[in-house]
């Protein structure tokens, strides 16, 4: 059965009906035609937008992942710190959640690594690299350690985590690595 819908409406019938097949079946399992029947809509409305899974999937991820770009900036070093770096785990229990964790080890595609560097990875850095820059010309960071190698620290610390941890990623980690490591790392 289908039904007429448009515009947003149908993208988050369509995107809602990809993750559940995700989640259900898994990558290998993963149609076009099974996110058709769950979305309740025909294949040529998914096929007029993506050629295939892989298309599609890219723009659920996209669309399913919280981005550090999103995060509100305080101008307090440690506050915005803690901020980015819980979005950025927010971003990766994302993927464990919406089933492309398990997908990434079904498939020898560079799709969710790359889909993640674009929305999360790079955006992060160089967020980390402006909150450094700016506690920098604030007189809190020495400006030698505004540099990205620091910028990525963090996040280096933070991914290894997750890796180590099943995905997941304990607030006093992240609290205790702003304290102890980063702060301690950059501050004048």
């Amino acid at each position: 059965m289908t039904t007429r819908r448009r515009g947003d409406e149908l993208l988050e019938a369509i995107y809602e009906a990809a993750l559940g097949e995700l989640k259900s079946v898994g990558y290998n399992k993963f149609t076009m035609e099974g996110v058709a029947v769950a979305a309740h809509t025909g294949k040529a409305a998914l096929y007029r937008r993506w050629p295939d899974k892989d298309a599609l999937l890219s723009d659920v991820l996209r669309h399913s992942l919280p981005s550090p770009a999103d995060v509100v900036l305080t101008g307090d070093l440690r506050a915005d710190l803690l901020a980015i770096y819980y979005q950025l785990r927010e971003a990766i229990y994302a993927v464990k959640g919406n089933g492309m964790a398990d997908a990434k080890k079904e498939t020898s595609s560079t799709l969710i690594h790359d889909v993640f560097g674009e929305r999360v990875s790079i955006p992060c850095r160089k967020i980390l690299l402006d909150v450094l820059r700016a506690g920098a010309e604030r007189g809190e960071v020495r400006p030698e350690a505004v540099t990205e190698m620091v910028a990525g620290t963090g996040y280096a610390m933070i991914v290894h985590n997750s890796q180590v941890n099943n995905l997941t990623v304990a607030d006093e980690f992240i609290t205790s690595m702003v304290d102890e490591v980063i702060l301690p790392l950059v501050r004048v």
